[in-house]
């Protein structure tokens, strides 16, 4: 996967003739209909990160 360390170029099972890659794995993987995310958010994955708390909770 070219965006993590150690990055080996690799072909999509789905689809050999495309590497994959992060913007390929976001459509094909259909994450954006998985994680519920609007399409106009280009990156899903920090988009969703983004979503958690950023400190404790009190109870």
């Amino acid at each position: 996967l070219g965006w993590l360390p150690g990055y080996k170029a690799i072909h999509c099972l789905r689809r050999p003739s495309r590497l994959f890659t992060k913007q390929h794995t976001i459509y094909c993987l259909d994450m954006h209909c998985r994680l519920q995310i609007p399409e106009t958010k280009a990156d899903p994955l920090p988009f969703l990160l983004n979503k958690f708390p950023t400190h404790k909770l009190r109870f």
